[in-house]
């Protein structure tokens, strides 16, 4: 009965202890939104994805040390940024590849929002979307 009553209580601590500790699997998500602009005739792009992931993946493409949050925007930071951007992020209109244009980025926090546009969109068509951003670090 003492046996039964100790294991029970170990058991028990043990399952307490594991539901404070901090959970074994961090999750990686970005939001993107895409919308059409009627009055520039443009499709606005806006990713928001948490700095670190995003520096990961940006480590990865360009073998350097990426900092987006340092001071000043660097111009080739900006390229591998779009680099990657245009890499994992695609758009078709009516079954064609639409070419997007970096915009800029900004950050918010812990998170970097990232703007990107296809000019001239005329509106006709199925849009399609591929969003791979932070597939190939965590998949």
């Amino acid at each position: 009965m003492t046996q039964k009553i100790y294991t029970t209580v170990c058991l028990a601590g043990i399952i307490m202890l594991c539901s404070f500790t901090p959970a074994m699997h961090k999750y990686y998500l970005s939001l993107s939104e895409v919308a059409i602009n009627t009055e520039k005739h443009t499709l606005d792009v806006s990713c928001k994805i948490f700095i670190d992931d995003l520096e990961v993946e940006l480590n990865k493409l360009s073998q350097k040390k990426i900092d987006l949050s340092a001071a000043g925007k660097n111009k080739e930071t900006e390229t591998i940024l779009f680099t990657y951007l245009e890499k994992n992020f695609k758009i078709n209109v009516g079954g064609k590849l639409q070419s997007l244009q970096y915009v800029g980025y900004e950050i918010e926090g812990d998170a970097v929002w990232c703007y990107m546009e296809v000019a001239k969109f005329k509106g006709k068509g199925t849009i399609s979307i591929l969003n791979t951003l932070l597939y190939y670090s965590f998949p």
